[in-house]
């Protein structure tokens, strides 16, 4: 019993600091948990929020090279709405919240 009491009590801390970290609400963290499938309940669940989901997409495609630094053309024609879009529909990864944040999962 004192070693679950312990661990809410550890979980109640990580809950505030991602609520100040990362401007979630009560409602955001338990749909944060509830998508999680693994059992950890801390801060290292989230990699990042992102603003929506063409920020993400923008970010995604930065990190895998689709697009680059000075090059007009792709940064023109690449839709970082649709990829951020498919990044959350399609895999387990990514999770968007009411407001329209995206929150990239540590798995």
């Amino acid at each position: 019993k004192a070693a679950e009491e312990f661990q809410q009590k550890i979980i109640e801390s990580e809950i505030e600091y991602m609520k100040e970290e990362y401007s979630l609400s009560d409602e955001d963290i338990e749909k944060i948990f509830n998508e999680y499938y693994l059992d950890y309940r801390d801060r290292g669940i989230i990699g990042s929020v992102f603003s929506d989901s063409s920020d993400l997409g923008y970010e995604e495609a930065w990190s895998l090279g689709y697009i680059k630094n000075g090059d007009t053309i792709s940064e023109r024609y690449f839709d970082y709405e649709k990829f951020g879009e498919d990044l959350v529909n399609e895999g387990e990864n990514y999770l968007e919240l009411d407001d329209g944040r995206v929150v990239s999962l540590n798995y």
